[in-house]
């Protein structure tokens, strides 16, 4: 049985890439909001969903995705800049883009959740136009081929509704909408498509694909089949009679006649049978009509559908019209190929030359100039990659745990470089969560590596990394254990790590052996770990119940605390009075002078205050603020205090909490 509900990603900024405190105390006045302001530095990357081509420039391309609003290049993806105009844009998804034939200053989007966007000046500014519309997510924007002016939208039905999807129509490029669902119904529309005739055809989730009668001005259904979940659909630029259509669970079929007949095809081994496997683009190259491509997706970070079972996933392409299939790498949602691009030169078949494929992270734009044999990531300038943690150390560096792995900037973010560490045969690049400097030996330092939970064992651990040399490798022992963060004592020699469900760890050799240190733990995800800088002694931990799956939408009713170590009786002692009880704690923030001035943030309470070595704590949240994921104090004052949020950005206080501004 499967549960499909519209999929909308927002980008979750866990932990926000904040500066020092040190850093920012000396630059930012305490009594001016007006002079604070954000600039994204990078990572380059993020998850992206939609490329588009000009229709008139093949150097110009635009991409959306999770958050980030619209990119745009101007010279075939080797750079990008950004079209948000402000800080709201930049918090939307686009997940469909057009621009006019005749007109290319004009650009439509759909930006999630807000509905259309328009620009009529090349994207300098934006306008929302949302008039005639009963739904607001758009799948697709499709301009019609014969009236340049009339844009049609695939919109998807929202969450537990079905009055609101269907198809739309514009007669002057976005400005208005009306529903032309005539034989349709209101259903959830993935793809609009049309071919070089300009037949209009309907992808729909769970009614099967439709073709327009524009006589009667009515959709009639044209394939239903064993599967009606029809997430995508293509024609053969050659023969207008020639469709492919993409299923949710049931691969591909295929019809030779104008959709009278189908045919399913071959399904590739490397997909298997027992689980869904969601094809989200097919595409036709324009120089060659018998090489098809389509993606399949895991649909876990995907747009618009999910599944509770994992499929198939990957990249296919097949030479004779998709009779049979060849798996070729990853990417995401979408392949654009450039068909005024041909080759003929090389050892294949000829073809166009020129492919773009969305990707995630650190491959959120991939494009192929040969063809499709190779693929190169095209990403400079995108600065949408998922951040959990950043540090500014003395040195001038700053690391940044996002993602697509652990980054590195020697020049304060105009460039980054990868970390990289061995890991073993199958483990992705993941998700990054800590960098702890050794404070002898600068170059090198200790990743955290802890993925979510729903990707078991692949890549967890700590490693310790040579940043010269950028090698590294696992420390013994920690190798399938989720990490949150890791400390030490006054050297390395000792090391603590805060784990993923296992409590604290301790090793007194460098990471080669561990000893757990739980005892009166009540929760065993541990978030944060914190040892003396005078001592290097053991002090304080802050715990949660949830191991990573749920680290972007916790409950208030999730259990953690504030714990206090006790070397005489090697066990932890719970410290909440104050606190509303066994909270989930996110962060933990100690004063450089006094470690016993200490600040937590929880995951669904707010910010709490203790000055007594955490006997008693006070809230001193800003107001309306519940759910904060990071902390940095200033280490010359303990009442400035920096706060990340979900989705309410970052708060200071210069009071310790009395009096809060929003610097956004």
């Amino acid at each position: 049985m499967r549960t499909l509900v519209p999929a909308i990603r927002q980008p979750l900024f866990f932990a926000l890439l904040l500066v020092t405190a040190m850093a920012l105390s000396a630059v930012l006045p305490r009594n001016s909001r007006a002079q604070v302001r954000w600039t994204s530095i990078g990572p380059n990357g993020g998850d992206r969903h939609v490329i588009y081509l000009h229709p008139a420039n093949p150097r110009i391309v635009f991409t959306g995705g999770a958050g980030g609003f619209l990119y745009r290049s101007t010279d075939s993806a080797e750079s990008w800049e950004s079209l948000a105009s402000d800080a709201v844009l930049g918090s939307l998804s686009v997940r469909a883009i057009v621009v006019h034939p005749d007109r290319p200053e004009i650009i439509l989007c759909n930006a999630v959740p807000l509905g259309m966007y328009k620009s009529t000046d090349r994207g300098r500014t934006w306008n929302q136009h949302n008039t005639g519309l009963r739904a607001l997510q758009a799948s697709t924007l499709l301009v019609d081929k014969k009236d340049r002016n009339t844009v049609y939208a695939g919109m998807l039905s929202s969450k537990g509704r079905e009055v609101d999807g269907g198809v739309y129509v514009s007669y002057d490029f976005g400005d208005s909408w009306s529903a032309m669902n005539d034989g349709l119904g209101l259903t959830s529309v993935t793809r609009i498509y049309s071919g070089t005739d300009g037949t209009l055809y309907a992808a729909t989730l769970g009614q099967g694909l439709f073709v327009y009668d524009r006589n009667g001005q009515t959709w009639k259904p044209l394939f239903y089949g064993p599967d009606s979940l029809i997430t995508a659909v293509a024609v053969s630029p050659r023969d207008p009679r020639v469709l492919i259509a993409g299923t949710f669970q049931s691969w591909l079929f295929r019809s030779k006649d104008g959709g009278t007949n189908w045919r399913s095809l071959a399904r590739p081994t490397e997909i298997g049978t027992d689980t869904p496997a969601v094809c989200y683009d097919i595409a036709f190259d324009p120089q060659n009509p018998d090489i098809v491509w389509t993606r399949l997706a895991n649909p876990h970070e995907m747009p618009f559908y999910r599944t509770q079972r994992l499929g198939g996933s990957g990249t296919f392409f097949s030479v004779d019209g998709g009779d049979t299939w060849k798996l070729r790498k990853g990417g995401f949602s979408q392949i654009v190929i450039d068909g005024r691009s041909p080759l003929t030169n090389d050892a294949y078949p000829p073809r166009s030359s020129v492919i773009y494929m969305t990707g995630g992270g650190g491959s959120a734009i991939t494009k192929s100039t040969d063809g499709g044999v190779s693929f190169r990531p095209k990403v400079n300038g995108i600065h949408c990659v998922f951040s959990n943690f950043v540090l500014a150390d003395k040195y001038g560096r700053l690391f940044a745990g996002a993602e697509k792995g652990f980054e590195l900037s020697r020049d304060g973010g105009l460039t980054w470089q990868q970390i990289r560490f061995t890991e073993a045969k199958g483990e992705r690049v993941g998700y990054k969560w800590h960098v702890t400097v050794d404070p002898v030996d600068s170059s090198i330092v200790y990743c955290a590596k802890g993925e979510f939970a729903h990707f078991q064992h692949l890549g967890k651990g700590l490693f310790k990394v040579d940043v010269s040399r950028n090698t590294g490798e696992v420390l013994p022992g920690t190798q399938g254990t989720g990490v949150w963060m890791s400390r030490c004592g006054m050297t390395c020699d000792t090391l603590y790590i805060a784990t993923q469900g296992h409590g604290v760890w301790k090793s007194t050799n460098g990471g080669l052996e561990w000893k757990m240190l739980r005892d009166g733990l009540e929760e065993l995800s541990v978030t944060r770990v914190f040892t003396s800088r005078s001592s290097g002694e053991l002090l304080y931990c802050v715990t949660r119940t949830d191991t990573g799956r749920a680290w972007s939408s916790t409950r208030q009713s999730e259990r953690g605390g504030f714990y206090r170590w006790n070397e005489t009786t090697s066990s932890w002692e719970k410290r909440i009075t104050g606190m509303p009880g066994p909270i989930a704690v996110s962060d933990l923030a100690v004063a450089a002078g006094d470690e016993t001035w200490l600040y937590v943030s929880t995951f669904a309470h707010g910010i709490y205050r203790s000055t007594d070595g955490g006997n008693h704590w006070e809230d001193v949240s800003p107001p309306g603020v519940e759910k904060v994921y990071s902390l940095t104090l200033s280490p010359a004052d303990p009442n400035y205090l920096f706060a990340g949020t979900a989705f309410q950005g970052v708060w200071r206080t210069a009071d310790g909490g009395k009096t809060w501004t929003d610097t956004n």
